[in-house]
């Protein structure tokens, strides 16, 4: 992957500067789940790959707003997942008890 973290956060400043609230950007990543929701129902594998893309952009979006360097917390909490005990809910999800 071309685009990091740093390359997207570096070209949304420069793009809409820093405007917008904590919550602000996780209303916008609620829109974009939203639309990648749309896209999985549509059948369209290329409109819902950009969908993901989309979150994941506004995902760093947010991680750069609260000081959050995702790779380093996405691996700190795989540790915590990878110890933790997992067991399938009634709904067909998979839960840490």
């Amino acid at each position: 992957m071309k685009e990091t973290q740093e390359t997207v956060n570096k070209w949304q400043l420069e793009t809409f500067g820093q405007e917008g609230s904590l919550q602000q950007v996780i209303q916008r990543l609620r829109e974009e789940l939203d639309e990648l929701e749309a896209a999985e129902g549509q059948g369209d594998f290329h409109e819902f790959a950009m969908e993901v893309a989309d979150v994941q952009i506004v995902l760093w979006e947010l991680a750069a707003k609260a000081s959050v360097f995702l790779p380093a917390a996405v691996d700190a909490k795989m540790k915590t997942n990878r110890a933790r005990t997992w067991k399938k809910s009634e709904d067909g999800q998979w839960r840490h008890v």
